[in-house]
């Protein structure tokens, strides 16, 4: 007899976890130079569950330009690579750093931290509400022209031109009519 699931530590699967992190304990801005820096404690969500590769991943503001980066902690990342993202309004794409480990224990390193230094100009803040309003300008004047066509394939006076035409060419072949049926009984 085999059980459905395997009971003994046999499971093999995978899943994503993601959530956002409020930036207020994380990151510190310079002011001079619009340079930020970015410290964040590695915490796996399952303390007591090792994982086979475990991938970390930091999501840049859109724009940003990385500077530095480096991993402080005894458990190493076994690849660090640059990667873009896109999410919701994303015209050019967030930088992302992603961090990946095989084989990773969480408690071995509960002081391990990522610290990730990157550069911002302050006015790319304002890009996203630029994009949404070019977009919905554009919707709105796309409407204002379709609006103002006339997609018919005739105006109106065409149309009674065309019926007055139509009423004297039918008069003028009823007039007709007598005089042929005229002209074949001679």
């Amino acid at each position: 007899m085999k059980p459905r699931w395997s009971l003994l530590g046999d499971w093999n699967c995978t899943w994503d976890i993601s959530y956002n992190v409020p930036t207020e304990d994380i990151l510190r801005e310079r002011k001079s130079d619009s340079t930020f820096r970015f410290e964040y404690k590695v915490a796996h969500l399952l303390q007591g569950i090792p994982s086979d590769t475990y991938e970390l991943k930091v999501a840049l503001p859109e724009g940003a330009s990385i500077l530095s980066h480096k991993y402080e902690g005894s458990n190493k990342p076994t690849k660090v690579s640059m990667d873009t993202s896109f999410s919701y309004l994303d015209f050019l794409g967030r930088p992302t750093l992603v961090f990946k480990f095989d084989e990773y224990l969480p408690k071995i390193d509960p002081e391990a931290k990522i610290v990730i230094e990157y550069s911002l100009q302050s006015s790319l803040i304002f890009i996203e509400p630029l994009y949404l309003i070019c977009g919905l300008m554009l919707c709105f004047s796309i409407y204002l022209v379709f609006s103002k066509l006339d997609l018919s394939f005739g105006s109106e006076e065409l149309e009674e031109r065309l019926e007055l035409e139509g009423n004297n060419l039918a008069k003028k072949s009823l007039e007709d009519q007598p005089k042929q049926s005229q002209t074949k009984k001679k």
